[in-house]
């Protein structure tokens, strides 16, 4: 490639129809990627909140302020008071008997891989421990 600007991949329609990024856009009403910058760049609160609630992102104890930039945006607090547990948002909470994690055993092992049912149990107890053999 002679420059950053060289394009070595371009989607087609159908799977930018499909991409997630065209779905968030819809459902705000944003009618191009450069409109999408804009937006997300002039209202980063109102971005955040939109692209959490779409994301489906759980907290087990809600923030109280999407920001606090009172010491200027390089220092900006974000999710002031939050807390989540990345693992158990990781999870895919539609089918709880879905494999969680997929591994290939250097050697043969019995039993299958954890489930992402007990993965989510094990994750929402940080003091809890699972070891899968």
């Amino acid at each position: 490639m002679d420059s950053v600007n060289d394009v070595i991949w371009t989607p087609s329609p159908e799977v930018v129809d499909r991409a997630n990024v065209t779905r968030f856009m819809r459902r705000h009403s944003i009618g191009s990627y450069e409109e999408l910058i804009r937006r997300t760049t002039a209202d980063t609160s109102w971005f955040w909140e939109a692209a959490l609630q779409d994301l489906g992102v759980r907290w087990s104890r809600p923030y109280t302020r999407i920001q606090d930039g009172s010491k200027g945006f390089p220092w900006t607090r974000w999710f002031v008071d939050g807390r989540l547990n990345i693992v158990a948002n990781c999870l895919d909470p539609r089918d709880r008997r879905r494999p969680a994690i997929v591994w290939k055993p250097t050697r043969a092992r019995s039993g299958s891989g954890p489930t992402t049912n007990s993965t989510a149990r094990s994750a929402a107890s940080p003091t809890r421990c699972s070891r899968w053999a």
